[in-house]
């Protein structure tokens, strides 16, 4: 079997690289070397597994109460704001719009009716003083749904998620992350215009 050797100084920098899901110090350190699913299994502890049944409703339009989590990425956010625009007009002072700090002039820009949180990508690690302040906030607060619109499972913020006991958690090809999340919407095809459709439809007003 052939020998696989590492440079000390590749080695060194897989050391001192921070970990996105938790704060810099001893005790998290070997953290930064679990797999996908030992992380996932990890937050889940943490965040509790159980479930609260529900019954979907025929359409989200009326819901109020949303804790939304944006992508991080402008591209990637970009193509929801249509829909954000309007749940936050219907319900602007218990909408929760959650963003990292470099979509703030992306955010500005959109004119939206309510005040959004920003974070920062290091502060918002499992153990640093802004997460904890954010949890804080959230469970101080009461959601009927959570849209987490981030493409890929930043544990810490889908622990967030699952704290808010958002009756809705709404996400997308996300089977696999139950019970963050409890909903999973299926997109035609994976990608942020196709699920910006997909969740508009949700918020489609049914007549009576």
């Amino acid at each position: 079997m052939p020998k696989i050797y590492i440079s000390s100084v590749l080695f060194l920098e897989i050391l001192l690289k921070p970990s996105p899901y938790f704060a810099n110090g001893f005790s998290n350190f070997p953290k930064k070397f679990y797999s996908a699913k030992k992380l996932q299994r990890w937050f889940l502890k943490y965040a509790g597994e159980a479930a609260t049944p529900f019954e979907y409703p025929a359409s989200l339009f009326d819901c109020k109460g949303h804790l939304i989590f944006l992508p991080q990425s402008p591209e990637e956010a970009l193509p929801y704001f249509p829909l954000l625009r309007e749940i936050i007009e219907r319900d602007p002072q218990n909408t929760l719009l959650l963003g990292n700090e470099n979509l703030k002039d992306l955010i500005q820009g959109a004119g939206f009716a309510t005040e959004p949180r920003y974070y920062s990508t290091l502060g918002c690690r499992y153990g640093e003083a802004e997460f904890e302040i954010l949890k804080n906030e959230l469970v101080q607060r009461s959601f009927s749904v959570c849209l987490y619109l981030e493409p890929e499972p930043f544990y810490q913020r889908l622990l967030l998620a699952k704290l808010s006991e958002a009756t809705y958690r709404i996400g997308f090809l996300c089977e696999s992350l139950y019970p963050f999340l409890n909903v999973s919407l299926r997109p035609s095809e994976n990608e942020v215009h196709a699920k910006a459709s997909v969740l508009e439809a949700q918020y489609r007003k049914v007549s009576a």
